[in-house]
């Protein structure tokens, strides 16, 4: 539980470090797993940035996360 209060506590923080972060590394290997136009399923989406890039490239992706103020954070 002490894991969500953080990310409930400090959403905005943490999507800033998320979004400042290069993910060229992450988007290349999921560019190699999956087909494109696959359908993907997040569970802990965070600020949205993968799911973004992911659709953005023809993918059918949803997004979950446990945290409220993470996910409004995403939707900003």
């Amino acid at each position: 539980m002490k894991t969500l209060e953080y990310y409930d506590m400090n959403a905005a923080e943490v999507c800033a470090r998320y979004e400042t972060a290069t993910p060229q590394a992450a988007h290349d290997l999921l560019l190699k797993t999956f087909p494109t136009r696959s359908r993907l399923l997040e569970l802990g989406a965070g600020s949205g940035r993968d799911g973004a890039f992911l659709i953005a490239q023809g993918y059918d992706w949803t997004g979950l996360d446990a945290s409220e103020s993470m996910i409004a954070q995403a939707m900003l």
